[in-house]
């Protein structure tokens, strides 16, 4: 049964002209969907279901790229964190949620020692190269980025400009 999406693909023509591919997410973009036939912009969601522009209900079987296993506007989670906003979220020195987390986590995998929290996943594949680089004792070596865009340039420049 086809959908009406024309919404979506009015709001998608408009949105690319500010917003290259009309998400700053390669992976979102609504460049990877056949035109006509899939959602392209949501609107709310809701456990597994999320609602497009056009007002259709759709199946997210991607879960916000594997990023919500609890679901969407999960009761118990959304109650957590707004117990949080109201202490607070983000300061300029360490919280102390960072060791409760940290603890939590040595002591379910116990093979660990340490934990180091990165903000985002640029900092971490850096962090990694740049541990790779110290343990093996090379200057340079190559990754294979399977996905194009502006981190497959990143690790490239990475990986063959000398870091002290």
């Amino acid at each position: 049964m086809a959908r009406d999406v024309s919404k979506s693909i009015s709001f998608y023509e408009t949105s690319k002209k500010i917003i290259p591919a009309s998400s700053s997410t390669l992976a979102k973009s609504p460049e990877r969907l056949e035109k006509g036939y899939s959602p392209f912009f949501a609107t709310e969601a809701h456990g597994s279901h999320f609602i497009d522009i056009d007002g259709n209900e759709w199946l997210d079987c991607e879960m916000a790229m594997g990023t919500a296993v609890w679901g969407y506007n999960n009761p118990r989670i959304n109650n957590a964190m707004l117990k949080q906003i109201e202490k607070g979220v983000n300061f300029s020195i360490p919280s102390t949620l960072e060791y409760e987390l940290a603890n939590l986590l040595l002591n379910r995998f116990p093979t660990y020692k340490a934990i180091k929290f990165f903000k985002n996943g640029a900092d971490s594949v850096y962090a990694a190269v740049r541990s790779s680089r110290y343990f093996s004792k090379k200057r340079r070596f190559y990754l294979v980025n399977i996905m194009a865009g502006l981190i497959g340039a990143a690790l490239h420049t990475m990986s063959v400009l000398p870091h002290n």
